[in-house]
């Protein structure tokens, strides 16, 4: 995939196309199309934003972090780098 540029009246507009159908030509790559950069930037964020940012998902992320964060979890990881870093000195 690159970015191709073209002016379309007043101004430039950028598109997405195949790197490969550009270089080689079509027998390597049949794919001549050029997408218009901010439509497929909108789906493709509409479509990853729908999906990643999803209530539960947001809600798994935050209850990881404060777990995380408590001081048991701290507590734990930091006696695993103790006995590790003991390990290490002993060696």
């Amino acid at each position: 995939m690159h970015v191709r540029s073209r002016d379309h009246g007043r101004r430039r507009v950028n598109f997405y196309a195949c790197t490969g159908h550009r270089n080689k030509g079509t027998t390597v790559c049949r794919n001549g199309l050029a997408g218009r950069m901010t439509d497929i930037d909108a789906a493709l964020l509409g479509a990853i934003g729908g999906q990643v940012l999803s209530g539960g998902v947001v809600t798994d992320v935050v209850a990881g972090v404060i777990a995380a964060l408590e001081p048991d979890a701290q507590e734990s990881e930091s006696g695993c780098v103790r006995t590790e870093l003991a390990a290490v000195q002993v060696e």
